[in-house]
């Protein structure tokens, strides 16, 4: 399938700030993910905060103190 050959800036905006919220989304949930498969416990509030985090240099800080965290509290620097 052609891309369109006519785009304007109100477009590609869209595009972007589409592309950009899905890679939030993706992190957020790689991130339960690893915590759930580490065997920690999260809870609601957590869950929370992992779901209304919209940085993504944050969620991948996230992700990497997961890896090797000993608590959940310590993914968060809590």
């Amino acid at each position: 399938m052609a891309s369109p050959a006519y785009r304007d800036e109100f477009v590609d905006g869209l595009l972007d700030q589409g592309r950009a919220e899905g890679k939030v989304r993706e992190a957020a949930k790689i991130l339960e993910h690893i915590l759930a498969a580490r065997g920690f416990l999260v809870s609601d509030e957590v869950r929370a905060r992992i779901r209304s985090c919209v940085d993504t240099d944050r969620l991948e800080a996230w992700i990497h103190a997961a890896i090797s965290a000993e608590t959940v509290e310590a993914v968060f620097g809590d």
